[in-house]
């Protein structure tokens, strides 16, 4: 079934009426009587784990199903907030725009059945947002949106930027029969970025916590990583992330708050909205869950899977353990490595890694001269010693990798022409 509503000024009134009725159930019907008196001017999409609502200004809030003994709890996860939006370059944002359009039905396809959501409005200054929402049956607490922009004045709008699933987690409500740890955090986070310093990718979200989660190189070596942030709290989480086959140069920006934690997508451009320019943000997620981001992280792997991007069948080989010479560091050499292998075999691992630091470069892939002299002779006596103690030798490798600054062929490249 599909309705569609279109709305001229003179009967906004009774949209608004027809609307903060409205709701978009899942097979669980769990927006029943606990909904029955919505608040004015809402319309909403939900299943029996999340409900996300919208105003007449296209701002929304966040709730989550808690299962009780009772039958389901519904506890706010946010606050009224504009959660997509439009940096302009002169430092303010585009982020009222007045519902005109509401469209919903049941669709079907790689995801299996679900339901569409879809809101269109206009801000002051002629910009429409249209945002799409979904909903799955087998994705129950997770909602994939899709928005863009159009330029419908005559004037070109420059851009710095826009923001997606831009929420606020607030902190959980406070549990008379619960003896907490004073100096426990109120939050935990899941970031699936890659950092220079190694650090972990699950954190405490204290006063001071802020990461932005860059998808791109943030190091020489490291860049990229999963576009999943996570943050969950003692009842139940909230995770924001894209789900684009291809990487985008975007953050996830994860912040501790004065009301709570802070998640989003952030994209930075300067790009100018001509008349009639459609600008597409990539097509994103938001999901809540009870415990840590586990819940998450299976769902984005089977909706990717879903879409064709699921790994080959691991051989058993990959199960077995290994020894990585990693814990010498950069400054690891062959005869480390061979003066480590007895224990190594001792210990009953089946690998041995030569890691980072035999090559002369990353991004060279060369035979680093100061420790294998005699160059491919050297790293095949090496590995003819690792098969001698029974063990299955591995070379650490960064394919994608490149630093060059430091390489050697840095002055055999062809130069630029200006």
């Amino acid at each position: 079934m599909v309705r569609s509503v279109s709305i001229p000024p003179t009967t906004r009134r009774a949209f608004l009426k027809l609307v903060s009725s409205a709701s978009v159930v899942g097979p669980a019907g769990i927006a029943s009587a606990m909904d029955a008196a919505p608040a004015a001017e809402n319309t909403a999409i939900a299943d029996e784990v999340l409900r996300i609502e919208f105003d007449s200004s296209l701002r929304s809030r966040v709730f989550f199903f808690q299962r009780g003994a009772h039958g389901p709890r519904r506890i706010a996860l946010t606050q009224w907030a504009a959660t997509e939006y439009l940096l302009l370059a002169d430092g303010s944002r585009v982020d009222q725009f007045a519902v005109s359009t509401k469209e919903e039905r049941r669709i079907a396809g790689p995801h299996g059945a679900g339901t569409q959501l879809t809101l269109v409005g206009s801000s002051a200054s002629h910009i429409e947002k249209r945002i799409q929402i979904e909903l799955f049956e087998r994705y129950p607490g997770l909602a994939i949106s899709r928005v863009s922009y159009r330029n419908l004045s005559s004037r070109p709008v420059p851009l710095s930027g826009w923001r997606s699933a831009d929420v606020e987690l607030l902190p959980a409500a406070a549990d008379p029969r619960a003896t907490l740890d004073a100096d426990a955090p109120q939050f935990w986070s899941y970031c699936g970025s890659t950092h220079e310093d190694r650090r972990d990718w699950v954190q405490p979200v204290r006063a001071g916590f802020a990461q932005d989660n860059f998808m791109g190189m943030s190091a020489s070596d490291y860049g990229g990583g999963i576009p999943i942030v996570d943050v969950w709290r003692p009842d139940c989480g909230l995770a924001v992330g894209h789900l684009e086959l291809t990487p985008r140069l975007v953050s996830l920006p994860v912040k501790h708050t004065a009301r709570g934690a802070s998640l989003g997508i952030a994209g930075n451009l300067k790009k100018t909205l001509g008349p009639g320019d459609r600008l597409e943000t990539p097509e994103a997620f938001i999901a809540t869950h009870a415990g840590d981001y586990f819940t998450t992280l299976d769902a984005y792997r089977r909706l990717m899977s879903d879409r064709g991007v699921c790994p080959a069948p691991p051989p058993e080989s990959a199960y077995e353990s290994i020894w990585c010479a990693w814990g010498y560091e950069r400054q690891c050499t062959p005869q480390l490595i061979e003066d480590t292998l007895p224990k190594v075999k001792e210990l009953g691992l089946r690998w041995a890694v030569v890691d980072d630091g035999w090559q002369s470069n990353v991004g060279d892939w060369t035979l680093n001269a100061a420790k294998f002299p005699k160059g491919a002779e050297d790293m095949r006596r090496l590995v003819a010693t690792i098969r001698g103690e029974s063990l299955k030798p591995r070379l650490w490798v960064a394919p994608l990798a490149a630093a060059p600054r430091f390489s050697g062929f840095a002055n055999t490249l062809p130069q630029p022409r200006f």
